[in-house]
Formats: C-alpha cells, structure tokens, sequence
C-alpha cells in the first residue's frame, strides 16, 4: 500500500505531464512551464520522463512546422500583395500617362504635323485674322481710292472727249466754211478771167 501512496503522485504527475501534452491550445512556453511544475526533482535536478520530453519535442517539432508553413503562407501572402502592388503602380502609371496625354491633347493643337498650346494657337489666329481685316480695311481703302481716281479719269476724259469731239466739229465746221470761201473765190477769180 505503502508502495501505490508512493507512486500515485507519481502517476498523477505523468497525468497532468501527459495532459500538458494533449491540449492542443497550450502555447509552447506554458507547456514548458507545466512540465517543469509537473516534474519531479532529485536534488537540484528535474526529473523528466523520456515520453514526455519526446511529446514535448513532438509538439514543438510540430509547432516549428507550423510556423513554417504559416510563414511560407505569410510570404506567397506578401508576394501576391507585392505584386498586386506591383500590377497596381502598373495601372496607376497608365493611368497617370493616359491622363497626362489627355491633358496634353485638352491644352495643344496639331496643326499641318505642329504642335500648339491652344492658348497660343487661339492669340496667333486673332493676330492673323486682325492682321487680314487690316490688310482688307488698306485694301478696301486702297480700292476706294483707286475707283475715285479712275472715275475722276474717265469723267475728265469723257469732258476732252466731248471738248475734242467739240473742237473736231467746229474745225470741220471752220474747214467747209473755208473751203466754201475757197471755192467761192476760186469760182469769182474764175469768172473774173472767163
């Protein structure tokens, strides 16, 4: 009897060392704690049974694999977020040019394979143009005066035409009138000599 007093802390201890193998949520630092409560001492010594030490490399063993795979898991995790990242800035870099071409076609002009800033193309035009209605304006005053001064001519020559015309009529006028005298005298001095 003496003997099962003896062992059945013993056997409780493998129980509750063996318990501490078993639970499944107990991290590694509180099992370790609990086999060494659990243990038995031999002066400044823990005695530790072998299938524990075993179950503890077992389950520590297992938590490393664990781990492991949680990190590998954690890194395929990072690398598909890099490169989402990665196919994002992508995007974004796209986007950032399309806008910048867009912005660059909102603000230019291509005009016969040049390139202008519309605000430019806009002055340049309205100097062109008010060029063209000044040159119009010169042109159309030009022409004015040109209509005045050949008016003016054809009215003048229309007045020498009729003073010519005018004078023509009366030396045709002053021609017969002498001519007749002539005749007249021609005839007189004829009969003067019949």
């Amino acid at each position: 009897m003496i003997f099962i007093l003896l062992l059945s802390p013993m056997i409780g201890m493998a129980q509750v060392s063996m318990q501490a193998l078993e639970e499944k949520d107990i991290s590694l630092e509180d099992r370790y704690e609990l086999m060494k409560e659990t243990s038995q001492t031999f002066k400044d010594y823990k005695v530790i049974k072998r299938e524990v030490l075993d179950g503890v490399l077992k389950i520590s063993l297992d938590s490393i694999t664990a781990l492991e795979l949680k990190l590998a898991e954690a890194e395929a995790t990072i690398a598909a977020f890099d490169q989402k990242i990665k196919d994002a800035e992508q995007v974004r870099d796209q986007a950032n040019a399309e806008k910048a071409a867009m912005e660059y076609d909102a603000t230019h002009l291509t005009v016969m394979g040049i390139s202008f800033n519309k605000s430019f193309f806009a002055s340049l035009m309205g100097i062109i143009i008010a060029a063209l209605l000044v040159f119009l304006v010169l042109v159309s005053g030009r022409l004015k005066m040109v209509y005045t001064t050949l008016k003016e001519k054809i009215e003048n020559l229309d007045i020498i035409t009729k003073e010519f015309e005018e004078y023509k009529r009366k030396a045709l006028d002053k021609q017969m009138k002498i001519s007749r005298e002539l005749q007249d005298e021609r005839n007189r001095l004829a009969e003067l000599r019949n």
